[in-house]
Parts: structure tokens; C-alpha cells; sequence
């Protein structure tokens, strides 16, 4: 990607939406999600002599290595009709039985499509991270709210001209639970990693388990030293890392993820795999997508902190915290998954907590107390809705859609106030290069036209 490109990335990620859609048929964020699908469609792609990584084929890399009797399995995908493509497709490589599945963490894209390698061997066993699925057990209370912001944030709902891409991985809509025959399912007994690193001699090969926090708690690595491969597991993909989910997540500690990547370029690998999107070749290369990945979080942590003692809010840091040329300029750190600017608020939070430090906002109005004051300074619930659609029609799309949520406050059923909102966050998405914010903001709109309809 051209270095302008780059930087038109992050002032569209930033500005989330200053220029009108209808001034041309593709925004810019929308060219530049195109050029960077190109990158992501499916491809077997060979890793020394006897390694192969399937890119693009489901959401999550799904990789083989292939031992003297034996193949192992470093992630499984989740779908059951793109994993079993991918199996067709090593198949053509060897027709070695699975010895061993190794899981770098426990979310559902990595996870999935466990039973159909367990189908291609004989009780293969099974690593996990001691701490495997603490996330969700952790969230298990909330459920509903978790699948509907998953939802929106991967854009499941969408049709498919308003999806381009994940980010990190084409644009797939998964099945219910994989596609996967719950009658079918062989529960996996697991061997967990219980030590900071572990050896293990499986089908000739030798490799080592690394506990790697980042991500996840759970998260691991996996190293051939005799090759110098390293599988990073979703520590490390071409893309700004989702240092926060917008479908919800418990602080992602940024300190203990940028050690877990320093210690990871210490071992000097070759030949970089990660959990989505294509391997990096050469020692130079991989190291220093490691090491960069490494300092732009911290930057970013620590930015933001410093910002926190300035007495800074979340929105005022948020303008505050911008990542210097060289990495904003970065291949590896262009923002079509995650987010800088969500990362510094989920740094403000976790340090913080919900209070900003304004006092106002220890004795807030209530939503509907404030719309109707709202209402009252715009001279009437009428006079708000002119506003809204005057601040739209002036292309002034974020103040457009804040007008309208105050009138969908005072009156849920106001129609057009839906359809008002709805085309102010269309807008808004047109030029958002993160595709979890874009897709939000698409299946929100959707959702209020969807409303809109039905009154």
C-alpha cells in the first residue's frame, strides 16, 4: 500500500466520517478495504519444507505440520464446510493421520472445527492453555447481548455489497454453532499447558507450548526451533490489534501483551504464522513485526497514561493519542480491525474506571431528561427534528445522528427519526477503514430502516 494511503487511513479511521457519502460512489475507506481483500482470499501457503498454513480458506489460519507418521493441527477453524475444504486441501499434501491439535486460544474461529480433525485420526490429542475459555466463563451471564454485538460487529446481518472484508479475514457469515451436528460432536479431552513453556516430541517433530497472555489470557504459542517457526497466534495479524472489541470484552492488558511480543522476537524467528492473514518470511522481517506491533501498544498505553495525569478525559485523549509517522505508516499497523482510538479509551477505563473526572457527570440527567432539555433549546420536539435533518443535509452527519438519538429517546416510534439516524450512520460507516466499527454502524442502520418499515 502506498505511504499516503496509510496516512488517509488513519485521519478516516479518526474522523469517522467528515465527508459526505453521496459525493462519490466508493469513499475512500471503502477502496482501501478493497485493495486490502486482495490479500485475503484463500491460499495454501507452504512455510519451509513441512509446514502449510491454510489463509482466508475460514475467519482463523488453520495450519499443518507434517511429522514422519503423523500431521499436527495448529488451529481449527470454525465452519464446517470451510474447514472441511481445508482438509480436502491438505489431503492433496499427505494423507497422514492428525496426532495432535493444538489450540492457541479458545475463540470459537480457532476453535470450531475441532471434531472434524479429530475425524482424521485416532484420538489425537488435544493442547489448550490451562486458562483455556476463562473468557467466556467468564461472560457466561451475558449471553444475549454478546450475540447480538458480535452480531453487529461482524456484520453477520448485513447483505453482502455492505460487507468487504473482517479486517483480518474475508467476510464470512458462520453458521449456528459451525454447521456443526451437536449428536456429532466428539468433546475433546484436553492436555493443558500448565508451565511457562513445554516441550513435546509428536510424529518426529519437535516443538515447544509457550503460555503468550496477550489477546487473551489463554493464549499460547508455538515454536519448531529446528526450522525457527513461530505461530503467534492472534498476538500478531496484519492489522492494528483489537486492543478492545466493541462486542464487549474485559480489558486486554496492553503491558503483559507488548512483553509477551518482545519475548516472542527473542527467539528470532524465520518465519512468522499469525491467527489471521499472511505469514511474514525472513528472521529481519519477522522480528520486526513483532517489535513494531510491540511498540506502537505501547505508545499507545503509554500516551495515554501520560494523558490520564494531564487530567485528560477519554474524548480529549482519544485526540491526543496518534501514532507517531513511522508507525502509523507500518504495514503491519493499518486499522482495519482494531481501533487506536477505542484502544485509549479502554486504557482510561481500565485504569480509571466509568468516572472521567468532570463532575458533571457524577449527577448526569437521565437519557430522557436531557433530550427533552435538548428539545426544549432547539424550541420544540419539531424544531429538533429540522435541526437533525438540516445538520444531515449540511453533511454534518455525527451532530445529525446525535439530534436523532435524542428524538428516538423522547419517542421510540418516530419514524423518520429512524430513517434520519439511519442514514446518518450509513454515512458514517462509508468512511470508517475499521471494519468491526463499520459493520456496527451498517447493522445499526439496517435495524432502524428495519423498524422504520414496521411502524
Amino acid at each position: 500500500m502506498r505511504t499516503i494511503s496509510k496516512w488517509l487511513v488513519v485521519f478516516l479511521t479518526a474522523a469517522q466520517g467528515c465527508l459526505p457519502a453521496q459525493l462519490q460512489a466508493k469513499s475512500l475507506a471503502t477502496r482501501l478495504l478493497e485493495e486490502n481483500r486482495q490479500s485475503l482470499q484463500p491460499e495454501i501457503i507452504q512455510v519451509g519444507n513441512n509446514v502449510y498454513t491454510a489463509k482466508g480458506y475460514d475467519v482463523a489460519n488453520i495450519s499443518m505440520i507434517v511429522g514422519d507418521d503423523g500431521i499436527i493441527i495448529i488451529d481449527s477453524g470454525r465452519d464446517v464446510a470451510r474447514v472441511s475444504e481445508v482438509i480436502t486441501q491438505f489431503r492433496h499434501i499427505t494423507h497422514k493421520p492428525v496426532k495432535a491439535i493444538i489450540l492457541t486460544h479458545s475463540h470459537g474461529d480457532h476453535t470450531g472445527g475441532v471434531a472434524l480433525f479429530q475425524q482424521q485420526g485416532e484420538n489425537p490429542v488435544v493442547w489448550v492453555h490451562e486458562q483455556f475459555n476463562a473468557e467466556a466463563r467468564r461472560f457466561s451471564a451475558l449471553k444475549e447481548i454478546y450475540r447480538l454485538r458480535g452480531a453487529r460487529q461482524g456484520g453477520f446481518l448485513l447483505p453482502p455489497e455492505k460487507r468487504i472484508s473482517n479486517g483480518i479475514a474475508p467476510a464470512f457469515s458462520p453458521q449456528a454453532g459451525g454447521g456443526f451436528n451437536p449428536k456429532q460432536w466428539i468433546a475433546p479431552s484436553y492436555n493443558k499447558l500448565t508451565h511457562p513453556r513445554h516441550i513435546l516430541q509428536i510424529a518426529g517433530i519437535t516443538l515447544e507450548l509457550i503460555k503468550a497472555p496477550g489477546e487473551t489470557e489463554d493464549q499460547l504459542a508455538v515454536w519448531l526451533p529446528q526450522q525457527r517457526i513461530l505461530f503467534s497466534g492472534d498476538n500478531f495479524y496484519r492489522s492494528f490489534p483489537n486492543l478492545y472489541a466493541i462486542r464487549g470484552a474485559g480489558y486486554r492488558d496492553i503491558a503483559v501483551w507488548a512483553q509477551t511480543l518482545e519475548m516472542l522476537a527473542a527467539l528470532q524467528p524465520q518465519y512468522l504464522i499469525p491467527g489471521h492473514t499472511r505469514p511474514v518470511f525472513g528472521t529481519e522481517n519477522a522480528v520486526n513485526a513483532l517489535r513494531t506491533y510491540a511498540e506502537a501498544i505501547t505508545f499507545v498505553l503509554e500516551k495515554s497514561l501520560e494523558g490520564i495525569n494531564k487530567g485528560m478525559t477519554p474524548d480529549q485523549l482519544v485526540a491526543y493519542v496518534v501514532l507517531p509517522e513511522d508507525l502509523a505508516n507500518s504495514e503491519y499497523l493499518q486499522q482495519y480491525y482494531g481501533s487506536v482510538a477505542w484502544s485509549v479509551r479502554a486504557v482510561f477505563d481500565a485504569y480509571m474506571g466509568w468516572f472521567d473526572g468532570n463532575p458533571i457527570n457524577l449527577v448526569p440527567l437521565v437519557p430522557q431528561e436531557e433530550a427533552a432539555r435538548m428539545a426544549e433549546l432547539a424550541g420544540g420536539e419539531k424544531a429538533l427534528q429540522v435541526k437533525a435533518e438540516q445538520a444531515l443535509a449540511k453533511n454534518d452527519t455525527r451532530w445529525a445522528a446525535k439530534l436523532a438519538h435524542y428524538l428516538l429517546v423522547l419517542d421510540p416510534a418516530n419514524s423518520e427519526a429512524m430513517r434520519l439516524q439511519a442514514t446518518a450512520l450509513e454515512q458514517l460507516a462509508e468512511q470508517m477503514v475499521t471494519t468491526t466499527g463499520r459493520n456496527y454502524l451498517y447493522t445499526v442502520a439496517q435495524e432502524l430502516n428495519q423498524r422504520a418499515d414496521k411502524n
